[in-house]
């Protein structure tokens, strides 16, 4: 008995022995002439999974039809019109359900034993919002609000409790953000540091000449030079200084303002005046006696801002 299955043109159907039928319904059944029949002879046709026939089976004349609606174990909805815009929900076997909701609804789970179905958005929650400038009503922790209508530009925002944010003052270049502690707001300070070398005579009256040099690895300006001796005496330093690269060569910085100690064991200067305060990464200081009286140990310290 040969078996009745769907063919790929469009409303045919076509047996397993190469016997093709090529409508559905009341007529004459007949060859399709690019598949050769076999050698026997259809004595009956009986409908298979999908497929109506009538009568069942057919020996002589009859109609054959698709099951309508096609079912989903068929590959087919198990239904035979769709509302316009519904979402589809599976049913395993069953024909496929759907459903539909109103305009803003949104598509909401109702577990896995149960179709989803539309809902208002937001369910029975909040209707409405208001909003006051600076943000408020409440602890920055419980409403996560800041409290500030505006924040320095460059400034760094800092926490304060349950209070509005605040925000330091911008920095200048080369300054850092230093922390002021648990209980008080960090702020941006000047990056300093000290450049020192120290002269020492061996037990006797310094010499006066180059005492020796220093290499600068970072980009600083001097802001105060200070000089201290073991002892009262006197003393003129000159400082130098010059580009890695083109050492030993070297020149003064210091003009006509060089670091002095008079008749005293100690001298700082702020003013620099007419000073080259400008110290590049990776420049060379070379340190000079140009006078000196009783002193024989001397430490001489430039204190720097980092740039």
């Amino acid at each position: 008995m040969p078996d009745i299955r769907q063919y790929p043109q469009a409303n045919s159907l076509v047996s397993t022995d190469a016997f093709v039928i090529d409508r559905i319904g009341t007529g004459t059944m007949f060859a399709d002439a690019n598949i050769l029949p076999g050698s026997g002879t259809v004595t009956s046709i009986v409908a298979g999974e999908g497929i109506t026939a009538t009568p069942d089976p057919i020996t002589t004349t009859g109609t054959i039809a698709l099951t309508i609606p096609v079912t989903v174990p068929d590959g087919g909805t198990g239904r035979t019109t769709l509302t316009a815009h519904q979402v589809l929900i599976g049913n395993g076997a069953s024909g496929v359900n759907g459903v539909i909701g109103t305009a803003g609804q949104v598509l909401v789970s109702n577990g896995s034993s149960s179709d989803p179905s539309f809902q208002d958005a937001g369910g029975s929650g909040v209707t409405s919002v208001s909003l006051s400038v600076p943000l408020g009503g409440g602890t920055i922790t419980g409403s996560g609000t800041l409290g500030t209508t505006s924040f320095t530009a460059h400034g760094v925002v800092l926490g304060e409790g349950s209070s509005a944010l605040a925000v330091s003052a911008a920095g200048t270049a080369g300054q850092i953000f230093t922390s002021g502690g648990a209980s008080a707001d960090g702020s941006y300070k000047t990056n300093t540091a000290a450049i020192t070398y120290v002269v020492d005579g061996g037990g006797a009256t310094i010499p006066t000449g180059v005492a020796g040099q220093l290499f600068v690895p970072f980009g600083c300006t001097v802001t105060v030079s200070t000089l201290l001796a073991d002892q009262s005496g006197s003393v003129v330093v000159d400082i130098k200084k010059g580009a890695y690269s083109a050492y030993p060569t070297v020149s003064s910085i210091v003009a006509s303002a060089p670091p002095t100690i008079s008749t005293a064991q100690k001298a700082q200067d702020s003013t620099l005046t007419g000073w080259t305060t400008a110290i590049s990464a990776n420049d060379c200081l070379q340190f000079s006696i140009t006078s000196v009286t009783s002193i024989q140990r001397l430490t001489i310290t430039l204190t720097v801002s980092k740039t």
